[in-house]
C-alpha cells in the first residue's frame, strides 16, 4: 500500500496534532483533496490497516496512511499518483480518443458512468463519459471533442504523458440486465456515449440495434466498434 511517512512536517504536525485524512493526503502532494475523498469512498485509503472515513483524522507522527498499493517513504513529498496515457487515436479532425491507465476506475466502471479529470494542478475539472474500459489491462477510454482550452490541451498529450487526477466511476450506470431487445441511438459526439451503452446491452445478451448519424462521412467515428457491439447497425 502507498504509505505516507516522514514527509515534511507542518507546524501542527510537529506537535503531533491531528489533521483530516483527505487534507493530509492533499498536502503531501499525492492527489487533490477531492480525489482523496473519492479514494476514501472506494475503500482505497487505510489508517493503520483500517479503511478510512471522510473527515477522519490522523496523527502524521504516529499513524501509517496507505493509499492504493504503492509506497512512498522518507521525504519523497513530490511523488504523486498519476494516470498514464497508454493510447491515443485521432478519430476525426475534432474528436480524439485517449486510453488511460486507471486500474481502480476500470475495475468498477459500468456503461453510462463518467469520470472527472484534471491535466495538472492549474487545470480545470473536466467531466467526460467513460467510452470504454478493460478490466484486465486496467485501462479506461475517454472520447472528447476539441471545444475549449482544456480539451485542446488534452488533445496535445501523447502516450507516455500523465494526467494528475482521474476520478471515477461516477454517476448511475445504465441498467442492462434483463433486457431482451433494445435500440441505441446517437449522433455526432453523442456516439461516444452510445457506444459503451450498446456494448453493455449486447454483452448482457440483449438483441441490440444501433442507429448513429453524422453530418458527413468524414466525421464518422467508432464504426467498427459499433459493428462488433450490436446485432444490427
Amino acid at each position: 500500500d502507498l504509505v505516507l511517512m516522514g514527509l515534511d512536517k507542518k507546524k501542527d504536525e510537529v506537535k503531533g496534532e491531528f489533521i483530516r485524512i483527505q487534507k493530509y493526503i492533499s498536502d503531501c502532494g499525492i492527489m487533490s483533496r477531492r480525489a482523496a475523498e473519492h479514494e476514501i469512498r472506494l475503500g482505497n485509503v487505510k489508517i493503520n490497516g483500517v479503511c478510512a472515513e471522510i473527515g477522519g483524522k490522523v496523527d502524521p507522527l504516529s499513524d501509517i496512511i496507505t493509499v492504493r498499493g504503492e509506497r512512498i517513504k522518507g521525504k519523497e513529498r513530490n511523488l504523486t499518483v498519476m494516470y498514464k496515457i497508454i493510447r491515443k487515436e485521432v478519430l476525426n479532425p475534432t474528436i480524439t480518443l485517449l486510453e488511460i491507465e486507471a486500474p481502480f476506475v476500470a475495475k468498477k466502471a459500468k456503461p453510462g458512468q463518467f469520470i472527472i479529470l484534471r491535466i495538472d494542478e492549474k487545470g480545470e475539472r473536466l467531466p467526460l463519459t467513460i467510452g470504454g474500459f478493460d478490466r484486465e489491462k486496467g485501462t479506461v477510454t475517454i472520447i472528447f471533442q476539441l471545444v475549449g482550452l482544456t480539451t485542446k490541451a488534452l488533445a496535445k498529450l501523447n502516450p507516455g504523458d500523465y494526467l494528475l487526477d482521474f476520478v471515477g466511476p461516477l454517476g448511475m450506470p445504465t441498467e442492462t440486465e434483463g433486457i431482451k431487445r433494445v435500440c441505441v441511438i446517437g449522433g455526432g459526439l453523442g456516439t461516444a456515449i452510445a457506444y459503451p451503452v450498446a456494448k453493455g446491452f449486447h454483452d448482457a445478451g440483449a438483441e441490440t440495434d444501433v442507429i448513429v448519424g453524422f453530418r458527413s462521412k468524414d466525421l464518422v467515428i467508432l464504426e467498427d466498434d459499433f459493428r462488433n457491439a450490436c446485432d444490427n447497425f
